[in-house]
């Protein structure tokens, strides 16, 4: 699962932090435009199909878009079921960035010298426990404080080492930037309430939201000389900018005149004010990305599916196309057009695609050199000035190089092969293929079972490919996560995870999966739909106060709390918990899960409510609901994983 813009919510508002790459080479001090940024105009290259080799980057959920400089490094953030970690690729190697002294953190950009923005718990306990970052392989991750407040956000960082977020304390939030000259400084408000910064350029231009006189949210943009600036909307009330281009232009969203609801793309310019980019016939459109030369990425909504598009100043606005079925969801793009994401095939499997205009769209897929057996792209996530592409897949998170590109000396792991479900009577099989970029390297390969018991796998390889293969019984019933970590002979090595649901013939509710969250189920963003993972156990041997995450494209839930489990009475394989817990960092929301096993004639589905209570008005204010009756009644079916609610 991907996500690129980190949403924050507060007072339910809808907050999208951006980061926006410079298209630049690797240098440390400034490099110009490429000929095709400084003109704005978008090259037809890659008249041949490029082919790509794959590297592991980790496994687990992302709970922020991952985002990648013009030299292919990258900043990215794992949720492993338990934690969510802030990462790195150097070009080389990849690097755990820690904490500020909690236990979480986030990435929210990467600037051309491979500094990095983000947000980190600086501690587990009381308030004031977050706070923005910046981290250097020099320096490691810096705190950069919070104006007085209890906690930051950074969301974008330029390459003049400048970051951009918002303090939130006991009163509104407030945008902030920080440089090493000057340190955090406020940047006021538009009105008299909130304020968030978003996305900035590296000429002194930021982005952001804040609430104008009226209490609506404006789009404002912030100079030194001008200081903050209402930018306004299409004409309706709010609007979000979500990136800001090299020349000072903006890309965001904003609500349309008129009694229909409408909310369009569009582009500001100071000499032009704010233009609708429209929605090429469709009911709505939005910003998910912007080239520093102003290329646009985003999404299309109408007739109950999304679609993705590019918008250019040459071409206007233009459908990507799918790969044969309906639908098809956006993920970056770079400055020289090349667009990626995901889009459905004609089983209505999404597939990572790549798009250029002299192209069209391709499977992503069909592309791979050398990797190992039954890997498969999801999603593409981003996309470098330099080719390399970041992407989903079922092995985690990957790579994709160029060939032309250096090869990377660690073995490539795919998908973990196990059961559906094992059962305490039987042993459990593993299965997992993994290629090398050296034919002569020899590798072993370790397994943790999840159950305090590690195993040495057996190996068969000839020539650059290999396989490896192990079993396990397991002696007591629930979710256990199981680890692959393959090593060549030099250290190198690569790490994979896989839950696996053991059955028994005791009780257990537990469960592991992915499924499409559709349209609706998020109500700060009610048109989008996208991939949603979860874990849970209900209370019981293996974790007695329970145990349940959550993870889309915009939110991190974690339970707190679980009350006892209860079958839904009169109906088998079925069972509801509620409980309280934290969303996106945020401590007091509740919520109420129903969860079905796969029967004769069923399939197994997951249903979440979450809820919190409105600070002034206490009415209830729902965050997050696939299972009400408009959207997907029992919850959604999974895609991938298992349900068990045994008796």
């Amino acid at each position: 699962m991907t996500h690129f813009a980190q949403y924050l919510n507060h007072a339910g508002q809808r907050f999208a932090a951006v980061a926006v790459p410079f298209a630049g080479l690797f240098l440390a001090a400034f490099a110009p435009l490429p000929a095709a940024a400084q003109s704005g105009a978008v090259a037809d290259y890659q008249s041949a199909a490029v082919r790509y080799r794959v590297a592991n980057l980790g496994s687990g959920d992302t709970t922020t878009y991952p985002k990648i400089n013009s030299a292919g490094q990258v900043a990215f953030s794992l949720f492993d079921g338990s934690t969510p970690a802030a990462w790195t690729f150097d070009g080389k190697r990849i690097i755990n960035l820690g904490t500020l002294g909690g236990s979480w953190s986030y990435t929210s950009g990467i600037n051309e010298r491979g500094h990095i923005a983000g947000y980190s718990s600086a501690s587990d306990e009381g308030i004031g426990r977050d706070r923005a970052f910046r981290w250097t392989a020099a320096t490691g991750m810096v705190d950069l404080g919070a104006l007085g407040g209890f906690r930051s956000y950074a969301n974008a960082i330029n390459n003049r080492e400048e970051i951009a977020g918002f303090v939130r304390g006991s009163g509104p939030d407030r945008a902030f930037r920080w440089s090493t000259a000057i340190g955090m400084e406020d940047l006021g408000i538009l009105g008299t309430s909130e304020s968030q910064a978003r996305a900035m350029n590296d000429y002194g231009l930021i982005a952001g939201s804040s609430q104008s006189a009226g209490g609506i949210l404006h789009s404002f943009v912030w100079t030194r000389a001008r200081g903050i600036e209402d930018i306004g909307t299409l004409g309706g009330l709010e609007s979000i900018p979500v990136a800001a281009g090299a020349r000072g232009e903006v890309a965001g969203s904003s609500d349309t005149f008129g009694i229909d609801n409408k909310r369009h793309a569009y582009l500001w310019t100071r000499a032009g004010g704010m233009r609708d980019l429209g929605a090429l016939g469709g009911g709505d459109s939005d910003v998910k990305a912007m080239s520093p030369n102003g290329i646009i990425v985003g999404t299309i909504y109408g007739n109950g599916t999304t679609r993705t598009m590019t918008w250019t100043a040459a071409h206007g606005m233009v459908d990507v196309g799918t790969l044969g079925g309906a639908s098809a969801r956006p993920g970056g793009v770079n400055s020289l057009g090349q667009v990626v994401g995901a889009a459905a095939d004609k089983s209505d499997v999404q597939r990572a695609f790549s798009w250029t205009r002299a192209q069209g769209i391709s499977d992503l897929n069909g592309r791979l050199v050398n990797a190992p057996a039954g890997l498969f792209l999801t999603k593409a996530e981003a996309v470098s000035d330099n080719g390399a592409i970041v992407a989903s897949s079922n092995a985690g998170l990957v790579l994709l190089r160029p060939v032309s590109q250096e090869k990377l000396p660690a073995p490539v792991v795919g998908p973990i092969q196990l059961p559906e479900a094992g059962r305490t009577c039987c042993a459990t099989e593993m299965q997992v293929a993994f290629t090398d970029g050296n034919p002569a390297e020899q590798h072993r390969v370790t397994v943790d079972w999840g159950d305090a018991f590690l195993d040495t796998a057996l190996v068969a390889e000839k020539g650059g490919e290999g396989s490896a293969s192990a079993h396990h019984i397991y002696h007591a019933p629930g979710l256990y996560t199981v680890v692959v970590r393959v090593i060549d002979s030099r250290g190198n090595a690569s790490s994979l995870r896989r839950d696996l649901v053991v059955t028994g013939s005791g009780p257990l509710a537990a469960g592991s999966g992915r499924f499409m969250a559709p349209m609706g189920a998020d109500s700060a963003a009610p048109k989008q739909a996208g991939t949603a993972a979860f874990r849970f156990v209900a209370p019981g041997a293996q974790a007695p106060q329970g145990m349940l995450s959550f993870v889309t494209e915009r939110l991190l839930f974690r339970a707190a709390t679980m009350s006892d489990a209860a079958k839904l009475a009169g109906v088998a394989g079925v069972q509801r918990m509620s409980g309280m817990g934290q969303l996106n960092g945020t401590d007091g929301y509740h919520y109420s899960l129903t969860a079905a096993s796969a029967a004769p004639g069923s399939q197994a589905r997951f249903g979440l409510r979450i809820w919190h209570s409105d600070p002034v008005s206490k009415a209830e204010v729902t965050d997050f609901d696939n299972a009400r009756a408009d959207v997907s009644a029992r919850g959604s079916v999974l895609s991938e994983g298992v349900i068990a609610v045994a008796p």
